[in-house]
């Protein structure tokens, strides 16, 4: 059973981009759009991975050696993700 919507209360600092956004409706609408595009794009990069791994194991030898060495760069891009998104 569905309990319908529910609140999340968060605080963010003042200079924060959201409160450029006077009405609150359309300040409510950016904050649920941005939660929804990371959310999806978090969901879209891990398929992206799934992929490039699946492709490695595909390549010859010598591709798959160059793909190893740039992983510890890709897990850093990753892991830098919330910072970049950061709300």
């Amino acid at each position: 059973m569905s309990r319908g919507n529910r609140r999340l209360m968060l605080r963010l600092p003042s200079d924060h981009w959201i409160w450029q956004i006077e009405d609150p409706a359309a300040r409510n609408a950016k904050v649920r759009e941005a939660l929804d595009f990371y959310w999806k794009f978090g969901e879209t990069l891990a398929e992206i991975k799934q992929t490039l791994e699946a492709l490695s194991l595909m390549a010859p030898p010598s591709v798959a050696h160059k793909n190893a060495v740039s992983e510890e760069a890709n897990d850093r891009l990753i892991a830098s993700l919330p910072n970049f998104l950061e709300f």
